[in-house]
């Protein structure tokens, strides 16, 4: 897993295997630092939906520039 991976499965919300979730979790916590786009890590959950995985940010105050910003990257 790779800081990279790790940022595109939140942002586009890809259907992963717990596992897959986890180390991409994981990735994003340990390299919080080198994010180009400010996000509280703490913010970060793991959902289940029909057996799939999914890395979903909760809070509700993120910018949607961020995002936008973010994404432009993929």
């Amino acid at each position: 897993m790779n800081l990279e991976i790790a940022k595109e499965n939140l942002i586009k919300m890809k259907p992963l295997k717990y596992l897959e979730a986890l180390e991409s979790k994981m990735e994003l916590i340990k390299n919080k630092n080198k994010l180009n786009f400010n996000i509280d890590i703490d913010e970060i959950t793991i959902i289940n939906i029909e057996n799939k995985y999914y890395l979903k940010y909760t809070a509700e105050d993120i910018d949607n520039y961020e995002i936008a910003q973010a994404e432009k990257d993929f």
